[in-house]
């Protein structure tokens, strides 16, 4: 369930004034870190305000470029950790004090063109972080490009006086697209970080202690489904945009399992690929497609995956398709679903122009990131989007899970037989919203929800068809939220944040009051409806949580 959204840094901004944008943001304690290319931007996440706006460049007090961002949130030293490469001898690294990323950071660098790198440079540096490193992992361009995964010894970087700690360097690993590190939410005493070797198998590879001569060892895990790189895809009014080469887009390590995903051709389409292993028996737990299974038209590409502590997942990436503008768009998972399933996508932020910037396939991403909020197990996402003036733009968006109600919900009196039918999407009172649905309407005609604090049977009330099912001392009407039939036959009401016309919350003024946990209210609607004067829904009786 969307709970926010604000918008991200765009083309333009200072310092970004590159493409792709390299989009990457996570979330703190009170603050939503962005990195672009090549700009970094603060905002308070309960408002939305940025509150920090600055080229890269100027933020690691550097010359030329620092660009390939990356920025995570450490859940262990509660610090932020933002990374950029100049593309030659340097990656830049900085790390918060504290928390709070408006104060001061430590910030340093080091040169990863050293031994059997030696002449080559840094290109799609990665990131991640456990409870003793910080982790990079380098495709290092040259004369027989290899990748290099960096173990940094985090202790003295979030040390009271911080500095640079050990580096450890495993040279000449195979290409593989891009080494994921995991952003670690528990610590199990290791490190893992993630890759695909082939189209068939996947190498995950452990980083055990000490922290200032770690070793590291991989295990190769067989996939239950291949994947082969994805097309590029078609989007309304511009050249395809580059959906890249199926490489890892981010990593997360949680509840014993690392998760990972990326994009994949299926059907033609660039669709959006999650993965479960057990680090415990290296094995795939569960693998699973997001894609278009309505229009059959839709590319799903550039996702990143957060899973909280509770195991349930929040997937957010890019959708267009020759109809539609590139949008940002999630979709989820309770940790009690079907293994390899998730729900339809919706897309959050719609793309609102034409977006060209290159021919084709123009470049899109590279990146994506989706986070845990550390304060309360909600997730974010950071998505780019084709913005107006033929720019990109980001949207950041925060989730949380609807509460399985199921139990608190009870459905009666069924009053008609022309198939009209209320639902409720939750029970919590700390949803941010609770929204009614009335469904099997007539197109155009407009309906409103009643409310009672009982049951109670009027049979064919004047005017109307079918019975009413409330009662109590009194009927609430919500008319000051009359609202229209849409084509499908819907009418949806938020009883949180509508006007409840005249209540003193929730209710309206007939009633007056808010909800409360433990309140058991009886809901119903009438609506106009095609050969009748009018209708009832049937009734549910909804019993309210925090």
């Amino acid at each position: 369930m969307l709970l926010k959204k604000f918008q991200g840094p765009k083309l333009g901004d200072p310092g970004a004034g590159y493409v792709p944008p390299d989009t990457c943001g996570s979330v703190g304690i009170n603050h939503f870190v962005a990195v672009v290319n090549m700009n970094i931007s603060i905002y308070e996440k309960a408002t939305g305000t940025r509150v920090f706006n600055s080229s890269l460049q100027s933020f690691f007090g550097v010359g030329g470029s620092a660009g390939d961002p990356r920025v995570v949130f450490d859940p262990d030293s509660q610090r932020f950790i933002v990374l950029a490469t100049d593309f030659s001898n340097d990656i830049f690294l900085a790390v918060s004090s504290t928390s709070d990323p408006t104060g001061s950071w430590y910030k340093t660098s080091f040169n990863p063109a050293q031994g059997a790198d030696a002449g080559k440079w840094p290109d799609y540096p990665t990131l991640g972080v456990d409870a003793r490193w910080i982790m990079t992992a380098s495709y290092m361009v040259g004369s027989g490009s290899r990748m290099t995964l960096f173990a940094i010894e985090k202790a003295p970087l979030v040390a009271t006086a911080q500095s640079m700690g050990v580096i450890s360097a495993f040279r000449n690993l195979s290409w593989e697209g891009a080494i994921q590190p995991c952003v670690h939410l528990d610590d199990v005493g290791v490190a893992y970080s993630v890759s695909w070797r082939n189209s068939s198998q996947f190498r995950i590879r452990t980083l055990s202690p000490p922290a200032t001569a770690p070793t590291l060892a991989s295990n190769y895990i067989p996939l239950s489904k291949t994947w082969s790189s994805p097309p590029s895809a078609p989007v309304l009014g511009s050249p395809n945009l580059d959906t890249l080469d199926g490489r890892l887009m981010n990593a997360v390590f949680q509840g014993g399992s690392v998760w990972t995903a990326h994009s994949v051709s299926v059907n033609g389409r660039a669709a959006s690929r999650f993965y479960e292993f057990d680090v415990a028996t290296m094995t795939e737990t569960q693998l699973g497609t997001v894609r278009d299974t309505v229009n059959k038209s839709l590319y799903y590409f550039n996702p990143s995956i957060a899973v909280n502590s509770q195991g349930h997942a929040v997937l957010g990436g890019t959708s267009c398709d020759a109809s539609q503008y590139a949008g940002a768009f999630y979709t989820g998972r309770l940790a009690s679903d079907p293994l390899g399933e998730m729900a339809e996508p919706v897309e959050y932020k719609l793309g609102q122009a034409a977006y060209n910037q290159g021919s084709s396939a123009q470049r899109w991403g590279d990146y994506s990131l989706t986070s845990v909020d550390p304060t309360d197990d909600t997730i974010w996402t950071m998505q780019e989007f084709a913005r107006n003036g033929n720019i990109w733009g980001n949207s950041i968006a925060q989730f949380d899970f609807v509460p399985d109600c199921s139990s608190n919900i009870t459905r009666y009196c069924d009053p008609s037989t022309l198939g009209t039918q209320i639902d409720v999407d939750t029970c919590s009172l700390g949803a941010g919203a609770i929204t009614f649905t009335y469904s099997g309407g007539t197109p155009g005609q407009f309906g409103y929800l009643l409310v009672g604090s009982g049951s109670g049977v009027i049979t064919n009330p004047p005017g109307a068809s079918g019975d009413l099912c409330l009662g109590g001392s009194a009927i609430g009407r919500y008319t000051a939220d009359v609202g229209v039939i849409d084509a499908g036959g819907f009418l949806t009401t938020d009883v949180i944040n509508g006007n409840t016309g005249g209540g003193s919350g929730q209710l309206p003024g007939t009633l007056g009051g808010s909800l409360t946990a433990g309140s058991t209210w009886n809901w119903q609607y009438w609506a106009r409806h095609a050969g009748v004067p009018s209708t009832f829904s049937d009734a549910i009786s909804v019993t309210f949580t925090n």
